[in-house]
């Protein structure tokens, strides 16, 4: 089975009036893909634990009580219902994946979740990914350095390809 570590800026959300610096920076959960033919996120709290909404959210006779006036809003409570683990049958990140992750919970999550989110945000894509202590500035530039080298071998390959087309 195919897993893979892969960024969580989805899975780190903050209080509005914080920074994700103060907030997040050295506590940031850890998000594992399963993929064979569907998308599974299973998020992991610095600890090593699951983080899901499953870890908070009250059962009474069996069901889940989804009344938002029997709970406490408390941070630890809201990093379990908003950073928590997802399914559904998307392949890769896509469209597909959108549709059937992100778009649902913003018109069928239930009450508990909905009054969790508010004042809570996803960091930017550049807050993310600029002020993530786990990649060093020498990393990201070894980094950055490879991939311009993989695209250079690339682009020279495909050229000698073409080329060889045409001597044919």
């Amino acid at each position: 089975m195919e897993q893979q570590y892969s960024p969580a800026r989805f899975h780190n959300k903050y209080p509005k009036n914080k920074t994700f610096k103060e907030s997040i920076i050295g506590r940031e959960n850890r998000k594992i893909l399963v993929n064979r033919g569907f998308h599974s996120e299973f998020i992991l709290n610095p600890e090593g634990d699951f983080v899901s909404s499953w870890n908070v959210l009250k059962m009474e006779n069996g069901r889940v009580d989804s009344n938002p006036a029997h709970y406490s809003f408390h941070f630890d409570l809201r990093k379990e219902l908003l950073d928590g683990e997802s399914f559904n049958y998307a392949s890769k990140n896509n469209r597909l994946h959108k549709l059937l992750d992100s778009s649902p919970s913003k018109k069928l999550d239930h009450q508990v979740r909905q009054q969790a989110k508010k004042g809570w945000i996803s960091a930017s894509i550049t807050e993310y990914f600029h002020r993530h202590p786990n990649i060093s500035p020498m990393i990201l530039g070894l980094l950055l350095f490879l991939a311009f080298h993989f695209f250079v071998l690339f682009c020279h390959r495909q050229r000698k390809r073409t080329m060889n087309k045409k001597v044919r």
